[in-house]
């Protein structure tokens, strides 16, 4: 009896390229391109962050010193001066209006003056009589300027027999149209008298 032994033909194994392999090296080639072409400028849309890089060349690699981030606009609108005209009104015998103006600055979107892009309040001012706790909010619009750097102004109107006395501002909100927000300081600014 002999041994027989049956020689079967090895099976080799090659693997194919998956889609992922295809994928990656289409993207290598890509990014060779990209790398090694006339430059890149690109821009990515998360977040606001824009990041830009030009000159790239074979002989004139990327540094990386150049690469500059803009976050967008991530700032509240500064508060400039503040102002009441008239500051002492008379109710007594029928209504009074009083002009609020405001000097007021933002870098990128502009105060925002009516409904924000974000539907966020707009920037405004609240006069409070603290005795009562009635209220009144100077809404402002666009007087001179831009909504960059301009003049605001905003006429409230206070109804006759309105509570007597001081009348302070109790919150003003500084509001830009992508929704950067801020509550100024309302130290140091005047109170309105009602009588």
């Amino acid at each position: 009896m002999g041994n027989n032994l049956i020689l079967k033909p090895a099976h080799t194994y090659t693997p194919k390229p998956s889609n992922i392999h295809k994928w990656a090296a289409f993207l290598l080639v890509v990014m060779l391109i990209s790398l090694f072409g006339a430059g890149i400028n690109s821009a990515s849309a998360d977040a606001g962050v824009t990041t830009q890089v030009t000159g790239a060349t074979v002989n004139n690699p990327i540094d990386p010193t150049q690469i500059q981030d803009h976050q967008g606009d991530v700032n509240p609108p500064i508060l400039v001066d503040f102002s009441l005209s008239p500051i002492f009104v008379d109710t007594s015998s029928g209504p009074a209006t009083v002009t609020v103006t405001i000097e007021a600055t933002d870098d990128i979107s502009g105060l925002c003056l009516s409904i924000c892009s974000d539907g966020s309040s707009a920037t405004q001012a609240r006069f409070e009589h603290p005795a009562t706790g009635q209220f009144r909010d100077a809404v402002f619009t666009l007087g001179s300027g831009t909504v960059n750097n301009g003049i605001f102004v905003s006429e409230i109107t206070f109804t006759e027999g309105s509570a007597s006395g001081p009348w302070e501002v109790t919150s003003m909100l500084m509001a830009d149209d992508l929704g950067n927000r801020s509550y100024q300081s309302v130290e140091g600014l005047p109170d309105l008298q009602v009588n």
